[in-house]
């Protein structure tokens, strides 16, 4: 068996375990290989793979950027949620929201290679995704977030993501050796399963292992608009107009700038309940239902059992 046909693509989607599955599921599975942007030829790779238009992608340039870091023995496990389309399309410039050229650039590279693609309910997607942007210094409300308020606003995250068939026809079409969907909700329901279905999927042995929840934060509707609103005040990315530009802090891995607000989000206590009937929770309503007959359109063609996690 030639490198290629042993690669496997873990494409995501954003907010579906994929950080745990790269820090505590793939490292204790001894007989593959994993590659992540922890490796700055990884990093180099997601990089030209997820930002160049495939008219101008040079397959054998991409190749190159990784050919050491495979194995010839092992699975190779390429795992970055990235590859499933950018978490804030037009923070930076309008009209980088496509995940077609991805595909399209992966299948140029990979041609014989597998995915892997893990799908979470919408309405919770939705409110972990804005979440993740509060986290990381957003200042728009969620409505804004979304487009659903004034249509003269682009949406940062596009409605569309939310209807799962047209992507995940396309992941199979780029990816015709094989493609393992999952929902997030069975990693829930029954984790030993779940693993146990992607370690088969990639055909080694699964490691036995319970996987720790990491990073989760617990603000409630009413903290998360209080951060929102404290946001503002902060520089970043997100909001480079903010007075304050963070703080250093010093780490083993060196120092690095941080903003205070994603601290709270890490350390919040318990669970945020204050503010349930707020905006968010309307909104994540309005996109599950937006999402529904797609979603029963999904589970017919894909047999995925949608319908026990109230998909539609």
């Amino acid at each position: 068996m030639s490198e290629v046909d042993q690669v496997v693509v873990h494409l995501g989607l954003h907010k579906t375990a994929t950080g745990m599955l790269q820090r505590q599921f793939f490292p204790a599975c001894t007989d593959l290989n994993l590659l992540t942007t922890k490796q700055s030829q990884v990093l180099s790779f997601v990089s030209y793979v997820a930002r160049t238009d495939p008219i101008y992608f040079d397959p054998d340039r991409a190749r190159a950027q990784i050919r050491e870091l495979l194995d010839n023995e092992k699975p190779n496990v390429l795992s970055n949620e990235s590859l499933s389309g950018p978490p804030y399309a037009g923070v930076i410039e309008g009209g980088l929201d496509h995940r077609s050229p991805i595909l399209e650039n992966l299948k140029a590279v990979f041609p014989e290679a597998k995915a892997i693609l893990v799908l979470r309910r919408q309405d919770a997607l939705a409110k972990s995704l804005y979440r993740q942007y509060l986290k990381s210094g957003g200042t728009r409300s969620v409505r804004r977030f979304y487009g659903l308020g004034n249509k003269d606003h682009l949406p940062l995250f596009a409605l569309d993501r939310f209807l799962f068939t047209p992507y995940v026809e396309a992941v199979h079409a780029a990816f015709p050796n094989g493609v393992l969907l999952l929902a997030f909700e069975d990693l829930i329901a029954n984790q030993e399963n779940f693993l146990q279905r992607i370690s088969s999927f990639i055909g080694i042995k699964a490691p036995g292992i319970h996987l720790r929840k990491e990073n989760a934060t617990s603000f409630g509707p009413l903290g998360m608009e209080m951060s929102r609103l404290l946001n503002h005040i902060f520089r970043s990315l997100l909001n480079p107009g903010g007075i304050i530009p963070g703080f250093i802090m010093l780490g083993g891995e060196g120092s690095r700038r941080i903003k205070p607000l994603s601290i709270l989000h890490d350390r919040w206590p318990g669970k945020g309940q204050i503010g349930k009937d707020s905006d968010i929770g309307q909104v994540v309503e309005e996109i599950l239902a937006f999402s529904r007959e797609d979603n029963r359109r999904l589970d017919a063609e894909f047999k995925l059992g949608l319908d026990k996690h109230h998909y539609y």
